[in-house]
């Protein structure tokens, strides 16, 4: 009987993760009729269908999806049993998979030389998306939540500070009690800070104000307030870099508790601990205007 080809699986879970053979086959750097022809071996060598082939593309099975669940976790032990063998050989050497929302990266982009700097051997992957959890490939990752999975490793980073903002033009109709059209809420309801229209960051100044905009994201409520178009919260880190933003009002520490997250097999891998070690202490600087203050 022939054993078992790890390869087959390496496939396999590259068809799961991209969701279509041309995306695994560009991952994989192969020709698309060879992940084909290596998935139809597989799935006939167990005798399980593990994708339906379906008109538009494939769609993975219940048995498949199980199967991708624990081949992921086997590839995250391989990994960490090749990083600790290479790490007692004295190289901290490899890839971090790291997951930043995208609203906090343009203050931490500066910070990554240092990284390099201190760690040569470490190479670094910044994963796109507004948010991560433990199924986004991340190996650190940041999460906004009131509670983290106990399953997982959670660090505490604090929670934002935050702030009023408004255009330059609406600061200045503001600060001379000047009337405007444009003197109006701007709501946010953004993944890293919750709801944030309640009256708890809402000056009473300002109370009366009615709602226009709805906004789904910081980098949304950034862009309408740098527009004139209303009044708005967002969190210091992510103004910082916004000349046209003006504060008005004292700044508050409001949202969700942020948390640097990793799994329980990684706490072994050494180049994580390092580079886990590197980002809280680059989080506790004070432009990062984050305060402990957690539930």
């Amino acid at each position: 009987m022939k054993s078992w080809d790890w390869d087959d699986y390496r496939f396999f879970a590259a068809v799961a993760r991209a969701g279509s053979v041309r995306g695994a086959a560009m991952e994989l750097r192969v020709n698309p009729s060879t992940v084909t022809r290596r998935l139809e071996l597989l799935e006939r060598r167990i005798g399980v269908e593990l994708f339906s082939r379906m008109a538009n593309g494939l769609q993975i099975t219940a048995h498949g999806r199980e199967v991708a669940a624990r081949v992921e976790h086997v590839g995250r032990e391989l990994a960490a049993i090749d990083s600790e063998l290479r790490e007692d050989q004295g190289r901290l050497t490899g890839e971090v998979a790291l997951g930043i929302p995208q609203a906090l990266l343009p203050l931490l982009m500066p910070h990554l030389r240092t990284l390099h700097e201190a760690e040569p051997g470490i190479d670094i992957e910044l994963l796109d998306s507004v948010t991560f959890d433990a199924q986004s490939g991340a190996d650190l990752w940041i999460e906004a939540t009131m509670t983290p999975a106990t399953e997982l490793i959670a660090r505490p980073l604090g929670r934002p500070r935050c702030a009023l903002f408004a255009g330059e033009d609406v600061a200045s109709a503001l600060h001379a009690g000047e009337q405007s059209i444009q003197m109006f809420w701007m709501s946010l309801d953004d993944p890293l800070l919750g709801s944030t229209v309640e009256p708890p960051l809402r000056d009473p100044g300002y109370s009366a104000l009615p709602v226009r905009l709805q906004t789904r994201s910081i980098q949304q409520q950034c862009l309408a307030i740098e527009m004139n178009l209303g009044i708005g919260v967002l969190p210091l880190v992510c103004a910082v870099n916004h000349a046209e933003l003006v504060a008005i009002g004292e700044a508050r520490t409001f949202g969700l508790p942020h948390w640097l997250m990793s799994r329980a097999e990684m706490r072994r891998v050494r180049r994580l601990q390092v580079v886990s070690e590197w980002l809280r202490k680059i989080w506790a600087r004070p432009e990062f205007e984050f305060a402990m203050e957690l539930p």
